[in-house]
């Protein structure tokens, strides 16, 4: 006897944990890449927050008003739209750059798993990054499980990819933008190359 035949099984993803991604050619990141090295030269903060192994961070820019980066604010923009109305929002919601800065980490700096939502920008509701310059090895992004109890049980010698594993890499493509949410754990792994990793993180809260 065959039970599901004429109506399979249906998924139900009860929890998803949405990345966003999306890679262009139009961003002059040469340009970029030369306006973040100064502000570092004329501005050397260091941002040295508890997850941060080294590596440079800028005081917050205004992506808006800054000439330099307008292009990032207006790509940011245009994703976020998408993303609105892709997902299970409101229409005519306002995104509010609560927290934008720049990041320059050479040769073993890496970032240990955090989340942005609750501690560095309370209010935010997305957050992102967009890849300025990258290289092989430079240390990939690592999206981790948000679910605990999924991981009391070990799955991984049974299944075909990573999906319900610890944690998901994804490779820092130059020219690429990545958007969350904002509760979503993450970590950057160790940069092995001989050059900088280059990066724009924001975080965005949504308004009325």
């Amino acid at each position: 006897m065959y039970y599901i035949s004429s109506s399979p099984p249906l998924v139900n993803n009860l929890f998803p944990s949405p990345v966003w991604k999306h890679q262009t050619d139009k961003i002059d990141n040469r340009r970029l890449e030369k306006v973040i090295l100064e502000k570092e030269k004329k501005n050397p903060v260091v941002r040295r927050e508890e997850n941060n192994i080294g590596g440079y961070q800028s005081s917050d820019i205004d992506i808006e008003d800054e000439e330099e980066f307008k292009c990032i604010y207006d790509y940011i923009k245009e994703c976020m739209e998408v993303i609105l109305l892709s997902t299970n929002y409101k229409l005519n919601l306002s995104t509010i750059f609560r927290r934008v800065w720049v990041n320059v980490n050479p040769k073993g700096d890496s970032n240990k798993e955090h989340i942005h939502c609750g501690h560095y920008t309370p209010d935010c509701h997305w957050s992102g990054i967009y890849y300025v310059k990258t290289h092989a090895n430079c240390g990939d992004i690592r999206f981790h499980n948000p679910i605990p109890d999924s991981l009391i049980v070990d799955h991984s010698s049974f299944l075909k990819d990573s999906s319900s594993l610890d944690s998901i890499s994804l490779d820092p493509f130059e020219g690429t933008l990545l958007i969350f949410p904002s509760w979503v754990r993450h970590s950057v792994d160790q940069n092995k190359s001989e050059y900088d990793r280059i990066s724009i993180s924001f975080d965005i809260e949504l308004g009325k």
